[in-house]
């Protein structure tokens, strides 16, 4: 018999398809399925130091406590940002949504459990980098990634065997060049040590290094073929938070969770 919290932004197919299947591979499962919309809205929703001890507590309306004791946690927190707070100026309204991020990260570290996509200081349910940084990562965990040039200006300083990339790609106001990519790309997800999706074995233990270095047990990463070679694919970006996932890491992601919970009743007995 397990123990789940799946924690949710609202309106979040994917992790309902988690709770769903959880439950029902074991009628003896406990999943509470609760949004952040729920937590703001909570009786009570705190975290408590006494005697050089942290304890959290949440008590949704209506009076039902959520045991957080011996619980596995499914984290999908991406952000605070969907939060209302009606009736605050915008500067106040801003100053509560980075307030609330600081309670909410240290909410979540403090959880006794395990957590799927646990908390950073690069995001709630694991890190939101953007695209440079992933590629970063992904070079130093050894994936194939596309060559890129950033300038200042694309007119000043061209780069003739690179496609010239237009618009605010990365969020930067001068150009960027990138080699020619196909439309073609696959979608490979970590579960674990599991990988997931159609894509070239010989990258499998770089996927699995990549993940490692992000800190999450869950996670979809995106390749594209590069133009000219129909065999080399490359690393474009990553998503600690997927929500069109194939059955078979839906699968693996509650196998994932229930081994989870199988270690915390081991721990439990012992």
């Amino acid at each position: 018999m397990g123990r789940y919290l799946i924690l949710h932004l609202g309106n979040d197919s994917f992790a309902k398809r988690v709770a769903d299947l959880l439950a029902a591979r074991s009628g003896l499962a406990t999943v509470d399925f609760v949004s952040l919309w729920e937590m703001q809205m909570a009786v009570r929703w705190a975290q408590v130091q006494e005697n050089g001890r942290t304890a959290n507590e949440l008590i949704l309306m209506g009076g039902k406590q959520i045991n957080l004791e011996k619980v596995v946690v499914f984290n999908r927190l991406s952000s605070v940002s969907a939060l209302t707070f009606q009736g605050l100026s915008a500067v106040d309204k801003s100053y509560s949504i980075e307030e609330t991020q600081a309670f909410v990260l240290s909410w979540l570290a403090a959880l006794p459990g395990p957590v799927i996509n646990p908390a950073t200081h690069a995001g709630l349910a694991g890190p939101g980098f953007d695209q440079l940084a992933w590629m970063l990562i992904a070079h130093k965990a050894g994936l194939p990634t596309p060559e890129i040039s950033l300038v200042s200006s694309q007119r000043r300083f061209n780069r003739p065997h690179l496609s010239r990339l237009q618009g605010d790609v990365l969020g930067l106001q001068h150009g960027m060049f990138c080699e020619v990519l196909k439309e073609d790309q696959c979608d490979v997800f970590v579960v674990g040590d599991a990988v997931f999706g159609v894509h070239p074995i010989s990258l499998h233990e770089s996927i699995r290094k990549f993940a490692r270095l992000v800190g999450v047990d869950f996670l979809q990463v995106t390749l594209v073929r590069v133009g000219g070679d129909p065999d080399r694919w490359v690393f474009w970006m990553a998503d600690v938070v997927p929500v069109e996932v194939p059955d078979d890491a839906l699968l693996g992601l509650v196998y994932w969770l229930e081994s989870k919970a199988e270690a915390e009743l081991e721990e439990v007995s012992a």
